[in-house]
């Protein structure tokens, strides 16, 4: 039985690997940590289950620059662990997201709220649900593929 510092230290590995994801297009990757979970969005439609959707979902909506990935940085902060238990865990935190690319300056893109809920497997901790809510908008014109 993992102790609650290892526990915590497993689930904050998990969202920091979820951004390291993003910000390397590694889209296939970061389907599979949804293979039984969603996400969801307040600038979003229907809610996106299970991998595959998921990695088609960012695959087509966020730019890929190649070996630079999405030339994002997310940072997470503030992580707030409202339920830890020995099945299920929620925790909240805030991102904001750093772009820079040769025709556009380093700043900050898009900043919110994340709201994760996290089960427990035979295999360790995995993702349940994504809720991102989206609150600052910058200019995501060289991240994304779609509006918010």
């Amino acid at each position: 039985m993992e102790t609650a510092f290892e526990n915590y230290l497993a689930i904050s590995a998990l969202i920091a690997r979820y951004t390291r994801l993003v910000d390397t297009a590694a889209y296939d990757e970061l389907g599979a940590m949804f293979e039984f979970g969603e996400i969801t969005a307040n600038r979003g439609g229907e809610p996106l289950r299970g991998s595959g959707a998921i990695a088609g979902f960012y695959g087509r909506t966020n730019k890929s620059y190649g070996e630079a990935g999405a030339s994002t940085l997310h940072i997470v902060t503030n992580l707030e662990f409202d339920e830890l238990a020995e099945a299920n865990a929620t925790v909240r935190s805030c991102f904001v997201v750093l772009q820079s690319r040769p025709e556009l300056p380093l700043q900050p893109i898009v900043c919110g709220r994340y709201l994760d809920r996290f089960a427990r497997a035979t295999n360790g901790w995995r993702y349940a649900s994504k809720h991102i809510e989206v609150g600052l908008i910058g200019d995501l014109s060289h991240h994304l593929n779609i509006s918010l």
